[in-house]
């Protein structure tokens, strides 16, 4: 789930590292011990001694239980000596142990059998860095969506109901699409348009936001940029965009922003096109945000992007008053 072979080793290649770090740690205060407090070396070469003979006495079952006690006993008193000695000299008890970025997978990303949530949340970093994060604020996610900036006067004609009626629909549409993502029969693709200002980029970035702490690989880009990463992975040869165009094609979820900004010629159609039906094909989920009328996309668009879209995408229709605005007057008036 939202990770390619090159991502998960890329995770492992720093769980490698964090092992090798820590073990040089741990290397380098035994010798800073073994220079200062070179009595610790002797005890544990008597515990270890012991340790050993304890292990062998209770093999012989003819041993007398007086003798494994005195083992007991002595190995108690070598190690409570060890501990004094740690302390008189400013360390901590356990100065020696194996040191651990992650003491509870001890670096391994693996707990029982499951990934620990060290690992979730290195997945989530790397996830978020390959999202193009520059477009998904982080702080724009279900808890900040507010419908309080929708109007309840302001009606749409062809539905008869206000804004905030219709956003909360909206909102809860949203919220089944996360719950349900990529379960069998779910929507798959979501079209939302209307005029600028109404929440069409917040509301992409709270199932975002959302998705990628789930772990699902997310990449959101304006329609400038997608077709810029495609223009120079096609004729610059640029082996960067490359890798993103490939990513585009695979990501859990792609979020084209403000479609109809860019400049429309036969380049940016073909490849709007092949973006759009090849994670069709490949049953990718994808959100397109547009300021652009239902008809005027059919305008601008081929014949056969605007069948993909309407046959594939539940349209999302934002209407009401600019929340922009709404929210810029209400901070200035606070």
């Amino acid at each position: 789930m939202g990770l390619t072979n090159s991502q998960y080793d890329s995770i492992m290649r720093t769980y490698s590292e964090r092992q090798s770090e820590n073990h040089r740690i741990q290397m380098q205060r035994r010798e800073e011990i073994a220079s200062r407090i070179p009595e610790i070396k002797e005890l544990d070469d008597a515990i270890v001694s012991l340790s050993m003979e304890h292990a062998m006495s209770v093999l012989e079952k003819d041993k007398p239980a007086t003798s494994l006690s005195t083992l007991r006993q002595e190995i108690l008193a070598l190690s409570i000596r060890k501990k004094n000695l740690f302390l008189q000299n400013g360390y901590p008890e356990n100065y020696l142990d194996p040191v651990y970025s992650c003491p509870d997978c001890k670096d391994t990303g693996y707990v029982d059998g499951e990934r620990c949530h060290c690992f979730r949340q290195a997945v989530t970093q790397l996830l978020y860095s390959r999202s193009n994060a520059k477009n998904i604020h982080q702080n724009e996610n279900f808890h900040t969506f507010s419908l309080d900036f929708y109007s309840r006067d302001f009606t749409d004609a062809s539905t008869s109901k206000s804004s905030y009626e219709h956003m909360q629909n909206v909102l809860r549409i949203a919220k089944k699409y996360v719950e349900e993502f990529q379960q069998e029969g779910a929507i798959r693709n979501l079209l939302f348009y209307g005029n600028t200002g109404l929440g069409k980029t917040f509301l992409s970035n709270c199932i975002a936001n959302e998705l990628i702490k789930n772990c699902y690989s997310v990449i959101s880009l304006s329609a400038i940029e997608l077709f810029q990463i495609f223009s120079k992975s096609e004729f610059d040869k640029d082996s960067a965009q490359s890798e993103l165009a490939a990513e585009i094609t695979e990501c859990d979820l792609l979020i084209i922003d403000d479609l109809g900004m860019e400049l429309s010629n036969a380049f940016t159609n073909s490849k709007l096109f092949y973006c759009i039906n090849d994670r069709i094909l490949k049953d990718k989920s994808t959100i397109i945000s547009t300021n652009l009328a239902v008809n005027n996309i059919q305008e601008r668009y081929s014949e056969r992007i605007f069948s993909r879209i309407m046959h594939s995408y539940k349209a999302i229709k934002f209407f009401g008053n600019d929340i922009r605005l709404s929210a810029f007057c209400s901070s200035r008036l606070t």
